[in-house]
């Protein structure tokens, strides 16, 4: 039993077994024997008291991190794939079912967009209890400014690719406004193409660089490894993970696989330096839609259904990626050291001196 001596309101001394405290309600900690989660969204999911036995205190560790209260890693990335799968699913499946194919071709990237984002909102919200502005995402004159130099690197990059391949003979043009969408004007069809791509290339970056990037950044960092080795390794990792992940797309090779994997880190470069998401947004949308939607070419194993120019590609696969397109080709190696050194220099103009944004290692500052 404890003593307590009263010295005044909302003061009070514990003395004897207890640890003395003044100025407030004494704080609690999380101990076996508590409710597993402590507060927000997860209370309702996790509702179960840990017993006393060693047994059943070691199965919550596996789900909980008590130090930063929440769920671990691995099921943070499960519940945020879960909500993805039960936001966009059902709509994928409406517009399957209307049995347009303009329509399903043009809005089934931003059905999915809407998934990634309302996963993204709900993590950060109830999961994560994690500011808005840390998933990269902010209503900025600066963030909309990074996101126009984005797009504007991403179109260069990508022009000066089809220039060269276009004056080696490596592509012909064969005819300009082309759909393959039957009774729908071109107009109609090129703008709908380009908000199909535009959405592809958000999600992707919302999946890769804001979340995955972020979650094993802050998985990897600790005691051992500091928070710029984590950063960095997160970088590179995910980046990896990019490239690989479009191992399953149509004609992929291995030399498409590595281009990809420095394009992830060429879109991941803007991120990690800023902490925002509009420099890879912006680069990775223009990239998609100059070399889709403009010139024609096969973006990732997919062939243009609308484009400005109709281009046939007629040089080694080697070096211009053939069926695959520019990824899969020597060609987009100078495309992506050319957009590393605008990236950088767009950098330095406004930071003067770049450095790396490393809360983006850190987990997210809980109220108590």
């Amino acid at each position: 039993m404890s003593i307590v001596h009263q010295e005044g309101e909302g003061n009070k001394r514990y003395v004897g077994s207890t640890k003395l405290h003044i100025g407030g309600a004494r704080r609690q900690r999380w101990r076996p024997g508590r409710w597993c989660c402590n507060r927000g969204l997860l209370r309702s999911v996790l509702m179960v008291p840990c017993l006393v036995s060693p047994a059943c205190w070691m199965i919550a560790r596996l789900f909980w991190n008590a130090e930063q209260r929440r769920l671990r890693a691995f099921w943070r990335l499960v519940v945020f794939l879960v909500i993805v799968a039960a936001v966009a699913n059902p709509l994928v499946l409406a517009l399957d079912a209307t049995g347009r194919p303009f329509l399903e071709s043009t809005l089934v990237n931003p059905l999915i967009a809407v998934g990634f984002f309302v996963a993204l909102w709900v993590n950060a919200r109830y999961i994560d209890r994690r500011p808005w502005r840390d998933v990269g995402l902010e209503r900025t004159a600066a963030w909309w400014r990074d996101l126009g130099v984005g797009f504007a690197i991403g179109a260069v990059i990508m022009s000066a690719l089809f220039l060269v391949a276009w004056s080696l003979g490596w592509v012909d043009v064969r005819e300009v406004g082309h759909t393959e969408f039957a009774g729908v004007p071109f107009v109609v069809a090129f703008l709908g193409q380009l908000g199909r791509y535009a959405a592809g290339s958000f999600f992707e970056e919302l999946m890769s660089r804001s979340y995955l990037l972020r979650i094993v950044a802050e998985g990897v960092s600790g005691r051992v490894v500091s928070r710029k080795q984590a950063l960095l390794a997160s970088w590179v990792l995910t980046s990896i993970l990019f490239g690989a992940l479009h191992l399953a797309n149509p004609n992929a090779t291995v030399l498409s696989a590595l281009n990809i994997t420095l394009l992830g880190m060429l879109f991941g470069l803007g991120l990690v330096y800023t902490g925002r998401l509009a420099l890879p947004i912006g680069l990775h949308m223009a990239w998609n839609v100059f070399q889709n939607n403009i010139f024609g070419l096969p973006n990732s194993g997919k062939g243009a259904t609308t484009t400005l120019l109709m281009t046939e590609v007629a040089g080694p696969p080697w070096i211009t990626g053939g069926a695959f397109g520019p990824e899969g080709g020597l060609l987009s190696l100078g495309a992506i050291g050319l957009g590393s050194m605008l990236m950088w220099w767009w950098l330095r103009r406004c930071y003067q001196r770049p450095m790396l944004h490393l809360a983006l290692a850190d987990p997210p500052s809980h109220r108590t």
